[in-house]
C-alpha cells in the first residue's frame, strides 16, 4: 500500500495514509471513437493496455446532500425508505441477496 502511495506522490498526487484503505485497478480511457458501419453506428471507448493501481478514495466523489440516494439521510431515517411496493433486499446470511416487495 505504501509503495503505491509513494508512486502517486512522485506524480504529484498527495494521498494521506489515513484515507488510503482500498486499492483498485483501473484502465485509463485512451480514445473515444465512432463506429461508422451503415447498420450499426455507435460510440465506443478504447482503454490503455496497462492497468493503473490507485486508492479508491481518489476515484470516488462525495455525493451532494440533496441527492435522493444520499446515504446519510437514508441511514438516519431508515423507516422513511420502506414504503408499500418498494423493492427490498435481504441481508441475512441464510437468504442473502433475495429480492422482495414490501406489502
Amino acid at each position: 500500500m505504501n509503495r503505491i502511495r509513494y508512486k502517486l506522490e512522485d506524480r504529484g498526487i498527495h494521498c494521506p495514509p489515513e484515507s488510503v484503505n482500498v486499492l483498485v485497478s483501473v484502465y485509463k480511457v485512451a480514445d473515444v471513437r465512432f463506429n461508422t458501419d451503415y447498420d450499426d453506428q455507435y460510440f465506443f471507448k478504447q482503454y490503455e493496455d496497462r492497468e493503473l493501481v490507485m486508492p479508491l478514495s481518489l476515484m470516488m466523489r462525495v455525493r451532494n446532500r440533496e441527492h435522493h440516494l444520499d446515504m446519510e439521510t437514508r441511514i438516519l431515517a431508515p423507516n422513511d425508505e420502506i414504503r408499500m411496493g418498494s423493492q427490498l433486499v435481504v441481508c441475512r446470511v441464510n437468504a442473502y441477496g433475495l429480492l422482495g416487495t414490501c406489502e
